[in-house]
């Protein structure tokens, strides 16, 4: 049983070799694949560049502290006191005078 088909369409399965059927085997359409190809390779390389970088800037920064002698001085004292002992306390101050309670006060 023969289909009706419009004229001017093409009904020769994919991949029957003729090139008004295949879909990318015009001139160029490999490159378009070696391009799509080397773009992920250089993406996923990217991708592990970046996920590297943290930890050897950590490295690095590391060597370089360790090559100089730290000492604390008086306004690091200082500034640690704050953060450490005054700055919780006046938070807890303010929780209280406001009477804010529960996940509102954290």
């Amino acid at each position: 049983m023969e289909r009706a088909v419009a004229p001017g369409v093409c009904v020769e399965p994919v991949g029957s070799g003729t090139p008004s059927t295949d879909v990318g085997t015009g001139p160029g359409h490999s490159d378009f694949a070696a391009a799509g190809k080397a773009a992920a390779i250089a993406a996923e390389s990217l991708n592990l560049l970046g996920k590297a970088a943290p930890g050897v800037s950590l490295l690095c920064l590391g060597l370089i502290m360790s090559s100089e002698k730290l000492q604390m001085s008086d306004e690091v004292w200082g500034n640690l006191g704050l953060k450490l002992f005054v700055h919780p306390v006046l938070m807890f101050a303010a929780t209280v005078v406001l009477g804010t309670h529960g996940l509102y006060a954290q």
